[in-house]
């Protein structure tokens, strides 16, 4: 039974997650404040207070260094650097990392990158989506020793945050600047290896009572989408959707990152609509790599994945995710939910999975 299977996995991982946590707990931890209102994004950064300061300096950079101030107002996080450099120089580049350890091992954090001019393009690997990255607001401004970055970061431009733990919070500032174009990089940051030196930083609760969501139990983080919200479960794959208007199968494939599979490109034989006795809508997506090799064989290593989502107002909520193919069942050559809320999902292989509507999600039975 897939929740079975679930329970039995969540438990080593929970643990592991618990282990991460006090690891990093052991440093000590300085509470982001709050701002007194939301503030002008104008290089002011005195408006900036209260605010939790950074400092970094490097030897290998002389006369360069930098100090950050960061505070928060309801959900947005604000950012005011300070940049030294009493030297000229070709290339100046200063990068934000945001990351949140308590979301979970796939979570990974973003990285933003500003020049004295203003934003960047965010990297491909590194950076937040292309979205994400337009939703940050900024502005530089020239000073006597160097430049001033102001930045305000709404809560959905962030990396997936905890939807219940401790909102810890890894913020690194590096400094990069070349004197010539093609010349050495030095490089100044508060962090080593992607951590903070000696320190974390904590977003008190307040951040996240401010996005105002009723949360299923089972939701373990957030990541922030065009129209809404994913949560994501212990084992990180999305449980839960929540949208700014009325879910429908179409706009729930804009809640996903990875590709989503058209079915009938991908050859599963999926129903344009299907429906719960209660009248209900599922929807299933289709996301993984195809296994099936064009010109014949099977890579063991790819599986396509169909999650069913029940749809209700503005929400859409997993309630089973299963192979749609794979090298050892095939590919999905029939899916059937009956008027008694029955779920049969063929194989090309020959086998065939039995599932039961069980109050809030789709229990398996018996392989045919």
């Amino acid at each position: 039974m897939i929740r079975v299977y679930a329970k039995l996995l969540a438990a080593p991982l929970a643990a592991m997650f618990l282990s991460a946590a006090s690891t990093a707990d052991e440093r000590p931890i300085r509470i982001i404040p709050a701002l007194n209102k939301a503030i002008a994004i104008d290089g002011n950064l005195k408006k900036l207070a209260p605010a939790t300061e950074i400092q970094a300096e490097s030897a290998a950079a002389k006369g360069s260094g930098l100090s950050a101030r960061v505070a928060y107002w309801r959900d947005v996080l604000y950012l005011g650097i300070d940049v030294t450099g009493d030297k000229a120089a070709a290339a100046e580049l200063a990068e934000v990392e945001i990351h949140f350890p308590g979301a979970g091992a796939t979570a990974r954090g973003y990285t933003y990158r500003f020049a004295p001019d203003g934003k960047r393009a965010a990297d491909p690997e590194t950076g937040p989506p292309a979205l994400a990255n337009s939703w940050v607001q900024s502005t530089t401004r020239r000073t006597d020793h160097g430049w001033v970055l102001e930045a305000r970061f709404p809560a959905k431009s962030l990396p997936r945050f905890p939807a219940k733990d401790p909102l810890l919070l890894e913020l690194c500032v590096t400094y990069q600047r070349r004197t010539q174009v093609a010349g050495t990089v030095a490089a100044v940051s508060n962090c080593e290896g992607g951590s903070m030196r000696g320190e974390m930083l904590r977003l008190p609760d307040d951040f996240r009572r401010a996005l105002k969501l009723d949360l299923p139990k089972d939701v373990a983080a957030l990541e922030g989408r065009e129209h809404g919200w994913v949560g994501f479960a212990l084992l990180h794959y999305p449980v839960w959707m929540i949208s700014d208007r009325p879910m429908t199968s179409e706009l729930l494939r804009t809640f996903f990152l990875e590709q989503v599979h058209d079915p009938v490109a991908a050859r599963i034989s999926l129903p344009a609509r299907m429906h719960l006795p209660n009248g209900r809508q599922l929807a299933a997506i289709l996301t993984g790599s195809d296994p099936f090799l064009e010109g014949g064989g099977c890579n063991p290593e790819n599986e396509l994945k169909m999650g069913i989502y029940v749809l209700q107002g503005r929400t859409a909520r997993n309630v089973l995710e299963w192979p749609a193919a794979s090298c050892k069942l095939g590919r999905a050559s029939s899916v059937v939910v009956d008027n008694e809320g029955a779920l049969s999902v063929a194989y090309a292989g020959g086998a065939t999975v039995n599932f039961i509507w069980s109050g809030d999600h789709f229990e398996r039975t018996e392989i045919g």
